[in-house]
């Protein structure tokens, strides 16, 4: 089963990594956003929405220190916005593939410091 709307792992990176580039009302208006695409690659998913308020800008997001983790996996995460479409990118971080419903399980998001 896909969800249609974000799951609360992926608001809480959304959260996190946008916060140095965009409001809290931008924010959150992306995060009411539809998903209007998604691609299982085996080794990840790539989850797209779309929102007005993204028209004009263009931004690829990586954070350092940011990593979700459920049972023995680890993934990482990379925001590529093109106007109006935001993708954000969640990838395995070992050799183990994510199974097709890892976004229906429960994942912690980790934030290591320097």
């Amino acid at each position: 089963m896909v969800l249609n709307t974000l799951a609360e792992f992926e608001k809480e990176v959304l959260r996190h990594m946008l916060a140095p580039h965009f409001s809290e009302t931008v924010i959150e208006s992306i995060l009411a956003s539809p998903v209007t695409s998604y691609e299982y690659t085996i080794a990840g998913y790539y989850l797209g929405l779309e929102n007005e308020v993204l028209e004009d800008q263009r931004k690829v997001i990586a954070t350092q220190g940011l990593f979700g983790k459920s049972n023995r996996l680890e993934v990482g995460f990379i925001i590529n916005i093109s106007g109006p479409v935001l993708v954000i990118e969640c990838h395995s971080w070992g050799s183990d593939n994510l199974p097709e419903d890892f976004r229906n399980q429960p994942v912690e998001i980790i934030y290591e410091k320097d």
